[in-house]
């Protein structure tokens, strides 16, 4: 309203109103990244879903042709929200250094249940990884690390050429 009001009678004070209406339209949009970044909305369709649509944005995003395979998809529904986000990130990561580093053309996910497991599995055919420092990169040993916390585990396997898997373990319980 004060911005409205003082718009033509008061430009000083319309301009000060105007900057501190943009201010708050900037701190409104970081509270929503932040609770996003939290636990994406996405997920609220369930993990199968969160990661087909994220491989869509990155296909288009990318121009890398993404496959996804799903074994007993209803079978991710008892996968608590904290698992389900951490699986969403770690795609996410693993999405953006495949964009960075592994020269692609190629992305194939899976996700399956064997027993009381849920694996996901993440495959390119980029250069694959050529020297151990980036095997143990920020990035991948954060992501072990949060798989370690939920009593998984995240396999790298990687070749000069080759491509890279990362396959990720993570009991249901």
């Amino acid at each position: 309203m004060l911005h409205a009001r003082t718009s033509t009678m008061h430009p000083k004070l319309n301009e000060k109103a105007t900057d501190a209406l943009n201010h708050i339209d900037a701190a409104i949009r970081s509270v929503r990244g932040i609770i996003n970044d939290l636990r994406p909305p996405v997920l609220d369709l369930g993990l199968q879903a969160a990661i087909e649509w994220q491989l869509d944005e990155f296909r288009q995003r990318s121009g890398i042709d993404c496959t996804m395979q799903a074994k007993d998809a209803d079978s991710h529904c008892d996968l608590d929200e904290k698992r389900a986000t951490t699986l969403f990130r770690i795609v996410q990561e693993s999405l953006s250094n495949i964009t960075r580093h592994a020269q692609a053309t190629q992305v194939h996910v899976e996700l399956y249940k064997e027993g009381r497991r849920l694996y996901l599995r993440i495959k390119d055919n980029g250069v694959g990884m050529t020297d151990q420092k980036k095997l143990n990169s920020f990035g991948l040993v954060g992501m072990k690390e949060r798989v370690s916390m939920l009593g998984g585990e995240l396999k790298i396997d990687s070749a000069p050429g080759k491509g890279t898997v990362l396959t990720i373990s993570m009991p249901l319980d």
